[in-house]
């Protein structure tokens, strides 16, 4: 008889509808206490491929390369889950070749990529190496920055969609009179007097303050845009088609800036496409936040388990030893 080895336990699980009944059942007959979050049913149409529009499928693409074998099972995977799939190939496999080919096959027309900062000139050079110079593409390189609409690959950087404090400098004592007399929390805005006279203000949530003159006034709201999520909440709503989160490994932690960032946006956009050779680095949580990006309800539908209550997960897990389908039915990888 093999060791039976303790699992850790988070408490919350998905199940199929059907299952509903078996399941509360189950739990109310040892006692376990649970809450349901019904979520609604996912309706996403199949995704078809046209291979005729894959470089290097049928053809050498222009660069004169052809697909690998695998690399062409790794695009049918993703059009299989309907575009949302966590690639963990290895670090040289052609990952983006794989992402570049699947965005060509399902005709994606708008395209947002989020990458590390040293690795958006790379897919620049890569998508028009692969599908053509014409592709039209747009760097974002400030939170300031306009979403072009006309605009197929959008290009940005996940420092770029942190919010980080604003820095103005002010120079017209009037502007810092009424500045002093706001009486603002240090924590909101700070300022420390330059060799000039001129006072360097840290400002790290939006602050309204009426009266200073129109220089300051414009520096301060454009502070007060990026600060309030601009860029974010304009990514949210531009009808984007497909997410390319390159270097997903950058978003383990949710408890991160740059994950609430990107979460936001993915919510908005149905397919997902996450690239990592390193998913998980250290712990099997770490995978946690990647495939929560993937799958709304990965670890949303029933509150189970209390994490201290080591009994009933005990309990749970003899039923798991006993009846191993039910694993598959909690499992929500899309």
């Amino acid at each position: 008889m093999g060791i039976r080895t303790p699992i850790s336990w988070d408490g919350i699980i998905n199940i199929a509808s059907e299952d509903l009944d078996s399941w509360l059942n189950f739990l109310n007959s040892l006692g376990i206490p649970h809450e349901i979050e019904h979520t609604p049913e996912n309706k996403a149409r199949a995704l078809t491929l046209d291979y005729s529009a894959i470089p290097g499928w049928n053809q050498a693409a222009r660069n004169g390369k052809v697909l690998h074998q695998y690399q062409r099972e790794g695009i049918e995977f993703a059009t299989a889950n309907r575009g949302r799939i966590l690639n963990g190939d290895e670090m040289g496999t052609g990952k983006t070749v794989q992402t570049l080919g699947f965005a060509a096959g399902i005709h994606a027309e708008r395209i947002l990529i989020i990458a590390p900062a040293n690795a958006r000139y790379v897919w620049d050079r890569e998508i028009k190496d692969w599908i053509g110079p014409e592709e039209t593409i747009q760097h974002i390189t400030s939170n300031l920055d306009e979403i072009c609409l006309t605009t197929r690959w959008t290009i940005i950087t996940y420092d770029v969609l942190v919010e980080r404090p604003g820095i103005i400098n002010i120079s017209e004592q009037c502007d810092k009179d009424i500045i002093s007399s706001a009486n603002l929390d240090d924590e909101i805005i700070a300022w420390r007097v330059l060799e000039n006279g001129d006072w360097r203000l840290t400002i790290t949530m939006p602050v309204k303050l009426s009266g200073l003159t129109t220089k300051a006034t414009k520096k301060l709201n454009r502070v007060n845009e990026r600060l309030g999520g601009k860029l974010t909440d304009s990514l949210m709503n531009n009808s984007i088609d497909l997410l390319i989160a390159d270097e997903a490994h950058y978003l383990k932690n949710p408890k991160a800036k740059r994950t609430k960032a990107v979460s936001r946006i993915a919510n908005t956009i149905d397919k997902r496409l996450l690239l990592s050779g390193t998913p998980i680095r250290n712990t099997l949580e770490e995978v946690t936040s990647l495939l929560n990006l993937t799958c709304n309800d990965a670890t949303q539908d029933i509150n189970l388990l209390n994490k201290d209550s080591q009994s009933a997960s005990a309990a749970l897990t003899e039923y798991f030893y006993s009846d191993t389908s039910l694993l598959s039915k909690c499992t929500c990888l899309q």
